[in-house]
């Protein structure tokens, strides 16, 4: 990762951090980030793709699926489009 890209990985882990408190946040609430589905990310979870997630609990009860900040922020990185003038 190059310092551009480092650093502004470190103000969007700060910035998430800042709006919701916590350093894991749930699959609903990632939904709305990444703006993708829950039904998609269930699918990446499935599927062994995607953000990396961690699992707690049983399952019973809250869902047991939580995404780090740093690692919602770096998929978002790793998203964007590279545009170049030619």
């Amino acid at each position: 990762m190059d310092g551009n890209n480092c650093e502004e990985l470190k103000i969007l882990v700060f910035l998430l951090f800042n709006k919701y408190g916590s350093l894991v946040l749930d699959i609903y609430t990632t939904s709305i980030i990444i703006t993708r589905s829950v039904k998609s990310l269930r699918r990446d979870i499935e599927g062994s793709r995607g953000i990396p997630v961690t699992k707690t609990g049983k399952g019973t009860g809250s869902d047991p699926v939580k995404y780090g900040i740093y690692d919602i922020a770096s998929f978002l990185i790793s998203q964007k489009t590279k545009t170049y003038n030619i």
